[in-house]
């Protein structure tokens, strides 16, 4: 959905826009994560590509939540959003061992507030009773290969070729 439309869908939540214009930074796709955040505590964290597997983030699972848990407390009391639920877009740097923030987005229940929940679903009881802290902190990612049958869903472009090219894919 839209940001603007979706914004004024939850305007009685006190979700506003904001235009930040940074250097850009290019960030390798299988470096972008989301991680959920309800009541200041960190509930569950998925890769944002879905739908790709990375044998990196497979073998380094463990080093990347690291990465992401620092972060994530270095800036937990210090994030102007109250109450503090909210989804942070984040970046591993695997090379200097760091996280950054990309964004952070609207969050909150029934269903995230239109914000995607990645390797999560918003129909599963189940995972959303996980990022609501309602179950026990969650960090997805894809374990292996999409199935070939699924390999139809990618179109011509640039997705497509990246994951030729890195052999995600034939």
């Amino acid at each position: 959905e839209d940001d603007i439309p979706l914004a004024l869908s939850f305007a009685h939540r006190s979700w506003t826009q904001h235009i930040i214009l940074r250097e850009w930074v290019s960030i390798p796709t299988e470096a972008e994560f989301r991680a959920f955040v309800l009541g200041g505590k960190l509930t569950g964290v998925s890769q944002y590509f879905t739908g790709a597997f990375f044998p990196s983030l497979a073998e380094n699972k463990t080093q990347v939540f690291n990465m992401i848990q620092n972060l994530f407390e270095k800036i937990k009391d210090i994030v102007p959003v109250h109450p503090a639920d909210y989804v942070l877009d984040l970046a591993v740097d695997f090379e200097s061992g760091r996280c950054f923030v990309i964004e952070l987005n609207p969050f909150g229940r029934p269903d995230g507030m239109g914000t995607g929940l990645c390797l999560f679903d918003r129909k599963n009881p189940e995972d959303l009773a996980i990022l609501f802290g309602d179950k026990p902190f969650e960090f997805r990612i894809e374990t292996s290969a999409p199935m070939l049958n699924q390999a139809h869903i990618l179109r011509d472009g640039e997705l497509k070729d990246f994951l030729i090219k890195e052999k995600y894919i034939d």
